[in-house]
């Protein structure tokens, strides 16, 4: 009973240790991936240094790292706080810049919960709408 219950445990750290490098791949190819959009988007719309660092802060893989570290079960993942962050982003401070002074009409991201989304489609939408809004700005007033 003792070896049977060994082996299983020492199975079980194998299968965990695999999963925690797996994980570490992962979120470092999601930090390239994130890190070669925003310096994508940085040369497309001819970003100035302070925009260049509020899309970096908003696009910001980092957190994966600490999320290794600390207990993973009360924090969110990556998915949620982006889109969280873009949400806010696109309904504070890029309509704000967009209408040129007239007051824009902000609703309050701090009520939304950070949900584990089922697919990533929203966070690509917002990403995307992000995009437009840049290319609107680049185009100048219409």
């Amino acid at each position: 009973l003792m070896r049977k219950t060994h082996r299983n445990l020492m199975e079980l750290a194998s299968i965990v240790q695999l999963a925690q490098s797996e994980r570490a791949r992962s979120s470092t190819v999601l930090a390239c991936s994130t890190q070669i959009l925003v310096y994508l988007m940085r040369f497309r719309f001819a970003l100035s240094p302070e925009r260049f660092c509020q899309i970096s802060s908003h696009l910001n893989p980092d957190m994966i790292s600490h999320n290794l570290i600390v207990c993973e079960h009360t924090l969110a993942g990556w998915e949620e706080t982006t889109d969280l962050s873009l949400t806010f982003l696109l309904k504070c401070s890029l309509t704000k810049q967009r209408l040129h002074g007239k007051t824009a009409s902000r609703q309050s991201t701090a009520s939304q919960s950070l949900v584990f989304p089922e697919s990533t489609g929203k966070l690509k939408r917002r990403i995307a709408m992000m995009c437009d809004q840049y290319e609107k700005q680049c185009a100048g007033p219409v």
